[in-house]
């Protein structure tokens, strides 16, 4: 079962970077991460915060019962959505997965796909520049 970790994908969102002087205060993809959160929050994910990654753009924190799992959202020229899950020590010791990563991944992919202002929603394998494909589980 291949993971596909990265979205990328059109919007129709307002572009949201607040600038003072010409330089970044804040960088675009807060809107859409507060979107996000508040989305996951319904289905029932436990959102642990909200952080602007300065450069990097805005990760969206997201608790399971062992692990932290982000998702990332950034804005060049698209949006770029990465979820990023790294193992506690125990999990990567014993070679466990933790249980709400590949449902995460799932649920952002409807999230997705059920407003109509995101569009071309395709997945990718983190750091990959393609092949893309639909979802991002098989």
């Amino acid at each position: 079962m291949s993971l596909r970790t990265t979205a990328v994908l059109d919007t129709t969102f307002p572009y949201d970077s607040v600038e003072e002087n010409g330089e970044f205060v804040f960088y675009a993809g807060r809107n859409i991460s507060e979107m996000i959160a508040a989305q996951l929050e319904v289905r029932g994910y436990k959102v642990r915060d909200i952080q602007h990654r300065q450069e990097m753009g805005w990760a969206v924190v997201v608790e399971s019962e062992r692990n932290y799992i982000g998702v990332l959202v950034a804005i060049v020229d698209e949006v770029y959505i990465s979820v990023t899950y790294t193992p506690n020590f125990g999990d990567r010791l014993l070679g466990r997965k933790d249980e709400v990563y590949r449902p995460l991944l799932r649920d952002l992919d409807a999230i997705l796909r059920a407003d109509d202002r995101f569009s071309n929603i395709r997945w990718m394998a983190a750091g990959a520049e393609g092949p893309e494909f639909e979802h991002p589980i098989d």
